[in-house]
């Protein structure tokens, strides 16, 4: 994409233009900086890209992007992304419209889907967003088919950094680990872990995205920009202590 291009796409970018700590939250890899931030979105799109199947609900697909990764999958036929902000999704519609991709403007506490409408649900980076975390996965149940894949993320203010500060230093763990305006309420592994467990949820797999440690970020940051990619990785093995954890879970029993 040439820079001219870019330039007209970041003065259309929801969320200030891409700029500040809310950019994060609408952020479109095809112009944003490389990063690990930008890398573990895109990731956890293609891991999920993987097991998708049949009608897919994309729950807060921000400007679009991961919409069009799950829609390309050969075993979709349909992926229905939704977000509030109407701002998103025009620039969605716009930038990354697919023939199998639908657009809609809808809250995650309130889907206007039928019951078991859906074969899998991608919820990345959003039950930290809402008001009511137990409604949106109440929602979520009712509207995923018995059996159906539900992948689901969250930052997690336990990981490896702020664990070391709890045992080294005595510092009490953070509720975000970034002060962050637009989380509600973040999750550490263990807490979602269970809410999932109790909600008729079975977790299948779990992985970790990115290590936390600034002494590890500035090496690899010295060596080379996109070894960024390790530090990720990384993750993978312990997501228990990751920045971001994914569950891949499937819909069982009933909704408690």
């Amino acid at each position: 994409m040439n820079n001219k291009i870019s330039d007209l796409r970041k003065k259309e970018m929801p969320w200030g233009n891409n700029k500040g700590k809310s950019a994060i939250e609408r952020l479109d890899p095809a112009i944003a900086s490389p990063s690990y931030s930008v890398y573990m979105h895109v990731q956890r799109y293609q891991y999920a890209s993987k097991f998708a199947f049949g009608r897919v609900l994309d729950l807060g697909c921000g400007v679009g992007y991961g919409s069009k990764i799950l829609a390309m999958s050969g075993k979709v036929n349909e992926v229905i992304g939704i977000d509030i902000s109407s701002s998103a999704l025009n620039y969605a519609k716009k930038y990354y419209a697919h023939k199998k991709v639908k657009y809609l403007l809808s809250s995650a506490e309130k889907l206007a889907f039928d019951d078991k409408y859906f074969d899998m649900v991608a919820a990345f980076e959003i039950i930290e967003h809402v008001t009511d975390y137990q409604k949106t996965l109440k929602e979520v149940f009712r509207v995923l088919k018995n059996n159906g894949y539900l992948f689901i993320s969250s930052p997690n203010p336990r990981d490896l950094l702020n664990c070391l500060r709890y045992r080294i230093l005595s510092k009490p763990f953070p509720t975000k680990y970034q002060e962050n305006p637009h989380h509600t309420k973040e999750f550490y592994y263990e807490e979602l872990f269970d809410i999932m467990r109790n909600n008729g949820f079975k977790i299948e797999d779990s992985y970790g995205q990115t290590i936390r440690l600034p002494i590890l970020n500035c090496l690899l940051k010295s060596r080379h920009k996109c070894l960024y990619k390790i530090q990720v990785d990384l993750g993978k093995l312990f997501p228990k202590y990751s920045l971001v954890y994914v569950f891949q879970c499937r819909k069982i029993g009933e909704y408690k």
